[in-house]
């Protein structure tokens, strides 16, 4: 991909959420002026990723320092983890099916088959069938989305519930579980902040700030969290 002076071209970095999928999180534009990147900020502005024809391409390294940012910004540490995981590859098959790439998808499911050890049928099965399969399922959980925003809601009185029960540890799990069938990212959003909240009055900073973080995780239409969060914290 080649780039030319009278384009302006947004960058920022893409990084893979388990549950949410891929994300482009904009840190602004740039143009070139006399082969110089000349970047123009702004707030970071996230988005998740669907099937386009927008062409993307690596910004070389020794390019960043135009821009003024790190190649691996600690944000995204979190992030980075194990590359060979089976939630990764799950959510790749995922992704590649919904951009009709299933022959790619197909390589995922083989490279599952190969760490599930306790189901031997993965390997027996060519990749390409496997996937077939689990396209149909994806299309069972389509038709069932229904039920899903219904379980949702369910999730979401439950952590309200047990937050103010003090049932702590329970409200996570539950939490976790919602995750699943929760597909509103303002809903998941609004489950984290009461896990927040009731932290923030047990007066667990350590908690209080891991549950910050799982607030900001989610992308939603305006930031109503963001001036409770900052007057939380100060009163820690």
């Amino acid at each position: 991909m080649s780039l030319d002076s009278e384009s302006t071209y947004a960058y920022g970095f893409v990084y893979l959420d388990y549950s949410a999928g891929l994300t482009f999180d904009c840190y602004g534009s740039f143009t070139i002026d006399s082969g110089i990147y000349k970047p123009k900020t702004v707030d970071n502005q996230r988005s998740r990723i669907q099937p386009t024809e927008v062409k993307v391409a690596i910004i070389p390294a020794e390019r960043l320092k135009e821009l003024a940012v790190e190649e691996f910004p600690t944000k995204y540490k979190n992030y980075a983890g194990n590359s060979n995981t089976n939630y990764r590859y799950i959510k790749f098959i995922q992704i590649y099916n919904s951009w009709k790439e299933y022959n790619v998808a197909s390589k995922y499911v083989l490279a599952l088959s190969e760490t599930e050890r306790g189901a031997p049928s993965y390997i027996e099965q060519d990749p390409i069938d496997k996937n077939k399969k689990i396209r149909k399922t994806f299309e069972i959980t389509t038709a069932n989305f229904g039920n899903y925003a219904k379980k949702a809601e369910a999730y979401k009185k439950d952590i309200f519930m047990l937050t103010q029960a003090n049932k702590m540890e329970e409200a996570e799990q539950t939490y976790l579980h919602a995750l699943i069938y929760c597909s509103d990212e303002a809903f998941k959003a609004d489950m984290a902040y009461n896990i927040t909240y009731q932290y923030y009055k047990n007066a667990n900073r350590e908690k209080f700030d891991f549950w910050c973080k799982e607030i900001n995780r989610w992308i939603i239409p305006q930031d109503i969290y963001r001036d409770k969060i900052k007057m939380m914290a100060g009163k820690l």
